[in-house]
């Protein structure tokens, strides 16, 4: 296994953990609606943040517990690539994501997944 696979796997955790934390900041922004209010921001405010983020943090926590399961195949290769570029849109995950996903292109990736040869061609 190529070591850009060990490192997705810790990406997906790092992802898991983050949006796990958004899901549980979400519910504490509705819960807490009434203490977290003020003159400049309004109670709607913290109920509309918190339900618009808490299925964000939900989904996609799961999502990145579940990618790291499935076998490697040329669709699994497609979905891992388009979480990782969809991470590189995270300001707390682009530091992880923009080195992974220049390895994740690489041949012996590819080729683990089952998109052509080993090494490259001349």
């Amino acid at each position: 296994m190529p070591k850009a696979v060990t490192w997705y796997r810790v990406y997906c955790l790092a992802s898991a953990i983050m949006n796990g934390a958004l899901a549980l900041a979400s519910l504490g922004a509705i819960l807490g609606r009434d203490r977290l209010a003020s003159e400049a921001v309004p109670v709607w405010v913290f109920v509309l943040a918190g339900a618009m983020f808490l299925p964000v943090g939900l989904v996609f926590g799961a999502v990145a517990l579940w990618l790291p399961t499935i076998p490697p195949d040329r669709r699994a290769w497609a979905l891992h690539l388009t979480n990782i570029v969809l991470g590189v849109g995270s300001v707390c995950l682009t530091p992880l994501c923009l080195p992974l996903l220049v390895a994740w292109l690489k041949p012996d990736v590819q080729a683990y997944f089952g998109r052509g040869p080993a090494t490259p061609s001349s």
